[in-house]
């Protein structure tokens, strides 16, 4: 059986100037575990929050998978292990500030 791997970028120069729940949706369904790494740029203030759904229509936050930046450019790392999840995206509720984000992907199935 093939080994499955998850390892791209889930996002690029995404706007931190507003709320967004528009953020690529991945299939991670296959992993075992996984890693996000949120880097950020500008003065945003704000949650970055994991969401998943199963049904690809309804997305509910993630208990205690959350990133919070503190007004100055920065990153985080969500770790999650293992995975009982399906669809997952990152969502943003903003405070303050602007900036743009850059999210990174890491799974495999081992």
């Amino acid at each position: 059986m093939a080994k499955e791997k998850l390892d791209e970028k889930m996002e690029t120069a995404k706007s931190l100037a507003a709320t967004y729940t528009d953020g690529t949706e991945l299939h991670i369904g296959n992993l075992k575990g996984f890693s996000i790494q949120l880097v950020w740029t500008g003065t945003p203030a704000g949650t970055f929050a994991l969401v998943s759904s199963i049904d690809r229509t309804n997305f509910d936050a993630v208990p205690d998978a959350t990133v919070v930046p503190a007004g100055s450019a920065g990153s985080g790392t969500i770790h999650w292990s293992p995975n009982h999840l399906k669809w997952i995206r990152i969502n943003y509720t903003r405070t303050s500030g602007t900036g743009t984000l850059e999210a990174y992907i890491y799974g495999t199935d081992l």
